[in-house]
Formats: C-alpha cells, structure tokens, sequence
C-alpha cells in the first residue's frame, strides 16, 4: 500500500478543527473511502492508482483534485487551499462549518442604512430584559458582513436585529464564552429577511452536526460522529453540546445509547428547556419501540414538554420543531387538556414566525415573548443599542443633544483612526448634554448637517475603527 497525504490550509487559527469530510473514488468511479479531517493534514493508504480527491464542506462546497498514487517509497501529496474562500478570516468559520448567503450587496447600501443590534436575557424570575451588550471589540466589521464574538453567560439570550427597513428579527444565542455570529446582506427576493445570520460557538463537530441534521443529511451525520455519547458525556462542561449530541441520537433513533443523560441534561440545566424537549421525545420514541405506552408514561411525557415551554425557547430549531410536534401528539390522545392546547397555539406562533431553515430558534418578533411573522421596521428608543455598521444621522444628532450643536474639525479628523473629541458631561454629572471637546479647538463654519455627513462617511469607509467608533458598534455609546 501507498500513502497519499491530504493537506488542508486554511486562514483561522481556529478553522483546522473544523470536520472536513474527504471522499476517495478510483479511476473506475467506485468509492474507495471516506475520512473526516480535524487538521491541516492527514495521511491515507492507497493502493497505487489514479484517484479523485473530493473536499465537501458541511457548507454543500465541493472541492476536487486528482491525485496519482505511487508505489515507490515516496508518499503522495494533494493540496486544498481554502485559504480564499471567503476574503475576510474572521468570516471563514461560516464557510466551513454552515452555509453562509452568496450575495454581492453591503452593508453600506441604502436598505441597510441604521441597522441595529440589541440583547435580551430571561431572568431568574422569568422575565426577558434588555441587558448590556456582550460584543467583544476583537470583532470585525466589514461592509460584506459583521463577524462579532460574543460572550454569553449560562442563561436564555437572544439577539434582535432591526432598522427603518428591516424587520425585528431575534436569535437565539447558546451560552459559550466565546460565541460567533456572523451577519451578512442577505439574497432572495423582497419577502426574505434581509439580514442572514449564523451563530456558533467553538464545538466545532457538535456545530457541524447540527449543519447536517438541519440539512437532514443523516448519512453525513452518522459518519462524522460515531460516537456522540462524548457530546453528552460532556453535558456539565457544554450543555449546548450535549444537546446537539441528543438531538442526533434522537433523530436517528438511537435510544440505547442516550442512558440518563438526557434526563441529567434536563434536571441540571433548568435555563435551557431543549433537555426536557429530549426527555419527552426519549419517552414518546420509547413507547413507540415496544408498541405500548401507559398512562404513567403518558403523563409523563405531558409533564416534560410542558416543562419545556416553561422553561423558554428551545436554543435549537430542531427542539423547537420537535416541542411542536411533541404537543400535538399529546392534544391528539388528549384533546381535552386545555393547558395542552394553550401552549401548543403559542408554540404554533413562534412555528409561523420562524426561519426554519436556521440552526439556532430565529424568529421575527417585537420581544422574545412576542413572535410576530410580520414583524415590524424602526429603531426602538432604547438603551444598550449597537448599531450594525452605518450610524443613522438621527442617532449622532441625538447624541450631539441639539441640531445647533458646531463639531470642532479635530472631531471629524481626516480619517477614524486619528484622535477625536472627548466626550465631556453636562452640568448634571452625567451625558444628559453632551458636547465635544478636542484640541485645537477651532470651531468648523460647516454646517451641522454637513459635519455628520462627513461624520458618517469617515465611519463607513474605516476598515478599522477607533475607541470611538467602535462604542457605536458595540453598544456602548448610549444614546
């Protein structure tokens, strides 16, 4: 036998990690093997021959090289570059591990003018709230697509998305201390959201998992981990894992392999309902193996998914989904149960405001408690505000306190990486009357309205925004 040395290059310090599934298939057209690849290299046994190598990415990217196995001593190399996949390295995870938009629109375009972000968490006593923005300054803003990193604590977050011509959208955010989240200009037709959005954290097989079991690519899925007990195994370090893993084995009736996890998964993170979701959906699978269910089993498969939609959204499309269907078997054999039929017609609302074509539960909305399919447009007056790129006028007019106001030219500067102004408090303590204070202090003769036009423009063309800039854009520039 030969050996053939498959080499991998990518951008990502972090992007190797990635599963990469790696088909072999002869000079006959048979398929010889297939190897999933977390590395920048890996070396497999061939007999001497001509081969096609095929690269396929849980993206659906196909990439395809022939190589010649010797049978001298010297091994065999092929190269796949996907190091230009995407020009920016911060946006490359969604390439490799989901299915980033194909579109040539910016952010900088008319439509997308004033987007916004914000955050909302479930409290301990169940009550959502807006709360501070967890976008890190390492993130990257780019007139393609923002990637941000995100940190979010063990509780219920969502992202909502918005502006004057984008619906109110949120997002479901699993807990990592290191979560992405890449927003892009989205394709399609006018009824699409504009905005695509992709979530993940650095579990990189549990996230490529979940690629494929949105795609119900089960056949990718079942060669990729062969062992998900080490996803559940893990429930304790990262639940969302856990849950990923969970959902696999669910979805491919794999009973005998879920143990108790599921239900530690449910008893130890009461924040997240998709472990009673699980539990339930280990119960209803249950009975139906052995072709019985009794009363008890009944009750407590009830018990479970009402559990769940009073613990919250599920993180996953696929709980939310499954809580779906889970209720509506339980009103078929008990349609009297009103409780049933109650959370069932709100979980059917969140169902017809959904995407469901995402990963993680997204679904147009005015607050997390209240879906809406046809959501609405605006800016919301509130604080903790991120704006996605371009800062509307309105907001530095607000910020400014009067449309009177002169910004001294130091201010504007000739490019966002200069020094500008220091924010000074007004004669409260606090930001009530905000003015700008640099040196020189020179006071421009433009007018107002064409200071933040020269304002906005620098914002929009710096590739690398200053302290100043960058509290716009992660929320810590209150308004």
């Amino acid at each position: 036998m030969a050996i053939l040395s498959i080499n991998i290059q990518t951008r990502g310090s972090d992007s190797d990690r990635i599963p990469k599934k790696v088909e072999v298939i002869d000079s006959t057209m048979q398929h010889v093997q297939s190897v999933w690849i977390e590395g920048a290299q890996q070396n497999i046994q061939l007999s001497p021959g001509l081969y096609a190598v095929i690269l396929e990415l849980a993206s659906g990217k196909r990439l395809e090289k022939v190589a010649q196995v010797n049978s001298d001593a010297d091994t065999s190399e092929v190269r796949f570059d996907l190091s230009k996949i995407t020009p920016h390295e911060s946006h490359e995870w969604a390439y490799l591990s989901k299915k980033p938009v194909e579109t040539k629109r910016l952010l900088v375009e008319k439509r997308y003018r004033g987007a916004w972000v914000r955050f909302w968490k479930k409290n301990s006593d169940g009550r959502w709230e807006i709360t501070n923005s967890p976008i890190q300054n390492q993130s990257s803003w780019d007139r393609d697509g923002v990637s941000y990193n995100l940190e979010v604590s063990r509780a219920q977050h969502f992202m909502q998305v918005g502006g004057p011509k984008i619906p109110w959208r949120l997002v479901a955010l699993p807990p990592a201390e290191e979560l992405m989240c890449l927003i892009q200009p989205g394709a399609g037709p006018s009824y699409v959201h504009p905005l695509k959005i992709s979530v993940t954290s650095n579990s990189w097989k549990a996230e490529t998992l979940l690629t494929y079991l949105q795609k119900d690519s089960y056949k990718e899925a079942r060669e990729l981990v062969n062992n998900a007990e080490e996803l559940l195994y893990g429930k304790v370090s990262n639940p969302s894992a856990a849950a990923i893993g969970a959902y696999y084995l669910i979805k491919t009736r794999q009973l005998d392999r879920l143990h108790n996890w599921v239900e530690n998964l449910r008893n130890w993170m009461e924040w997240m309902p998709d472990g009673a979701v699980l539990r339930a959906w280990q119960l209803i699978l249950e009975g139906r193996s052995s072709k019985q269910l009794s009363p008890d089993q009944l009750e407590e498969i009830r018990t479970n998914l009402l559990l769940a939609w009073e613990r919250g959204i599920p993180l996953y499309t696929i709980g939310l989904k499954l809580l779906r269907e889970g209720l509506e078997l339980i009103n078929a054999m008990m349609p009297e149960d009103n409780l049933i039929m109650k959370n069932l017609a709100k979980v059917k609302q969140y169902i017809a405001a959904a995407d469901l074509q995402s990963s993680t539960t997204t679904f147009n909305g005015i607050k997390p408690e209240k879906p809406d399919a046809m959501s609405r447009t605006g800016t919301p007056e509130t604080k903790h505000l991120a704006y996605l790129y371009d800062i509307p006028r309105s907001a530095v007019r607000k910020a400014l306190n009067t449309p009177k106001i002169h910004i001294t030219e130091n201010f504007l500067s000739k490019g966002m990486n200069n020094n500008v102004g220091n924010i000074i408090p007004g004669p409260k303590g606090d930001f009530s009357e905000r003015s700008f204070d640099s040196s020189p202090s020179k006071r421009s003769k433009k007018s107002t309205k064409a200071l933040i036009d020269e304002y906005k423009e620098s914002m929009l063309n710096s590739d690398k925004p200053n302290d100043e800039v960058l509290k716009w854009r992660t929320g810590r520039f209150d308004t």
